[in-house]
């Protein structure tokens, strides 16, 4: 589960995302799929902890890109 969560912590950074994004639209659209998979992740975590940052990050950056 760990493992799940670092790869998908990392796959904006990895290459899923353009190299020269110059605008929150941008980052908006190239973080979108990983952030749902992060949130359903995050539904599913045993931990509460992570599972409340992780969805306390997601909220602050869903509503930056409404």
């Amino acid at each position: 589960m760990t493992r799940l969560f670092t790869l998908m912590l990392l796959l904006p950074v990895a290459g899923c995302a353009p190299a020269s994004l110059t605008s929150g639209d941008a980052i908006c659209t190239a973080t979108r799929g990983a952030r749902a998979v992060h949130a359903a992740a995050l539904a599913e975590t045993p931990d509460d902890r992570a599972a409340v940052s992780g969805a306390n990050l997601i909220e602050i950056i869903d509503a930056a890109c409404r």
